[in-house]
Parts: structure tokens; sequence; C-alpha cells
């Protein structure tokens, strides 16, 4: 089981950015997951399929809201990845697709910190073999946002 001691949304986005780094090192993909996390700090992680259609993003919403709400989620972080997802390049202003990992967190009213949101973007760096190197952030500390 894994517990986070205070788990605010900074903490708590803190720690699934360090976990899924070392996860993510030498696999070929990463897959969707959400980590929900209650109040006591105890961290669910859950993994499932990205539907390709607008209904089957509209149930997994509905799922994944129903799961939060079982396990009493009051923070969770959303790992989705992306392939092509236009990132303007650091070196210039020129848009270019590049393989991210973007992290969503959110926490609710009754989170340890309070309602907020802020999102990370990982860069997706690939061995010559095709793995995952490792994961670089794209962006520095997120602004966590109070609701």
């Amino acid at each position: 089981m894994i517990r986070i001691s205070t788990p605010t949304l900074a903490a708590v986005l803190e720690h699934v950015e360090t976990h899924i780094q070392r996860w993510a090192q030498g696999r070929a993909n990463l897959a969707p997951r959400v980590y929900a996390v209650d109040a006591d700090g105890v961290v669910t992680v859950l993994a499932f399929p990205l539907p390709s259609d607008d209904a089957g993003r509209a149930a997994l919403g509905a799922t994944l809201e129903a799961e939060m709400q079982r396990r009493n989620a009051v923070t969770m972080v959303l790992a989705m990845p992306s392939r092509a997802r236009p990132i303007a390049d650091r070196g210039g202003d020129d848009a270019t697709a590049r393989e991210v990992l973007i992290l969503e967190g959110r926490s609710l009213a009754g989170a340890p910190g309070g309602m907020g949101q802020a999102t990370r973007i990982l860069a997706v760096e690939r061995r010559r073999d095709g793995k995952i190197e490792r994961l670089a952030p794209l962006t520095a500390e997120p602004a966590i946002t109070k609701a």
C-alpha cells in the first residue's frame, strides 16, 4: 500500500511524478492511470484503456468518478499519455509534435490544503531501441490554482 503522510495536492503530484518517472524507465508504452488519494493519504492506482470516441470517454469519466467516490478520494492525479501533442520547442517559436505525459491533479474542498488543481507536462525521451529512457519536466513547478 502506498501512503502519503501529508496528502496535499502539491505533495501528491510530486509523489506521482517521482513514482511514474521510475515506473516508466525501460517500458515501451505508457498506459493511462489515475492515482486516487483519500484524506488519510492512502493511494489507489487504477490503470484503464483510453477510449477512442467521445461516448467511450464520457463513460470512462463516469466510471472514474464513481470509483473516486467509492474510495472516498479527496485528491486525484490523472496521468495521460499523448503521442503527438503540439508543444512549442524550447529553442524557438515553432510548434512541434512531441510525445508527452500529462499529469492533471485536482483536490476537493475536504482535501488537506483545500480545493485546487495543477498540471505538469513531462516529455517522453526514448532510447534507440524505442523504450523509455526518462520523463523530463517541460513545465516548471505547477501553479496550484485554488478554486
